[in-house]
């Protein structure tokens, strides 16, 4: 028998990494009380948490699981006890309650059922562009897309008292507004109105008491109205359920509608106050 060593041992070592590689298949939506991998001793699942290929997570009596699938957008309901297998297209469940499914939350509107890993999300989140150690910190329009014609810019200053020096600037480099601010939110006067897909710069320096000079920049785009017609055409109602805003909030993410959806994570962190994932996505 011509067995080839090194052959066969690359051979493994591809199946195993192809193994460690699963692709995710879903993401959670919303946990409550026991839920945990079959037979495992890792670390407990949470909201936000993808679900690989071939992973099964069982649920306790009592407890309950949503889950929304990437490719489909069609969310899938638990109640213990039951033992669910999370495969490419479908879940199966292994023992226990059935499932309860429903078509795409965002069904309204084409394409707005598919939904990415929070992971690529929140990288994205964090990478907003301003300078997140600046003294000025920066709380809305950061390497975000907007829904507001007029929108607010907001910022936290070094201390109490300041004026800023604000400017506006479209992509092009010329400089569209100046103007010196008192307080710490501004709205730009209707003289200046904002073009759809325009990329705008805004700037801000200011010079405490004792001298020192702070200053910070960010970027931000207004988004078409037709865009922005879709996403207010499937926001939750006041009476959604958890499942149904964090699949929205990530998918207002997903389209880098970071300011909008950080109002719905900080809503959801207060709902999950024990939820390190939400938490983190609001800023807190």
């Amino acid at each position: 028998m011509n067995s080839n060593p090194v052959r066969i041992l690359s051979l493994v070592a591809l199946v195993a990494a192809s193994a460690a590689n699963a692709a995710p298949v879903a993401m959670i939506t919303d946990l409550q009380g026991k839920v945990q991998p079959e037979g495992a001793s890792t670390e407990a699942p949470s909201i936000l948490a993808s679900l690989e290929d071939g992973s099964t997570l069982q649920v306790a009596d009592g407890a309950a699981l949503v889950v929304v699938y990437f490719d489909s957008g069609k969310e899938y309901s638990f109640k213990g006890p039951s033992t669910v297998k999370f495969t490419a297209g479908t879940p199966q469940v292994v023992a226990g309650n059935p499932a309860a499914s429903r078509d795409p939350l965002m069904g309204k509107v084409a394409g707005a059922g598919k939904i990415k890993p929070v992971g690529k999300i929140q990288a994205a989140v964090v990478m907003r562009g301003a300078n997140e150690k600046a003294r000025i910190k920066l709380e809305s329009l950061s390497g975000t897309r907007v829904l507001e014609a007029k929108p607010e810019f907001r910022w936290q200053g070094p201390g109490e008292g300041l004026q800023y020096n604000f400017e506006l600037s479209d992509d092009a480099g010329a400089v569209l507004f100046e103007q010196r601010v008192a307080g710490t939110a501004f709205r730009l006067p209707d003289s200046i109105p904002l073009r759809e897909g325009t990329k705008y710069t805004w700037v801000l320096d200011t010079t405490t008491g004792d001298g020192r000079k702070y200053s910070n920049a960010a970027d931000f785009t207004l988004a078409p109205a037709e865009l922005r017609a879709e996403v207010e055409a499937v926001r939750p109602g006041t009476n959604a359920s958890m499942a149904e805003r964090v699949t929205y909030a990530a998918w207002l993410d997903q389209l880098q509608f970071h300011d909008e959806a950080r109002k719905y994570w900080k809503q959801l962190a207060a709902a999950r106050a024990g939820d390190a994932n939400l938490h983190k996505l609001a800023g807190q």
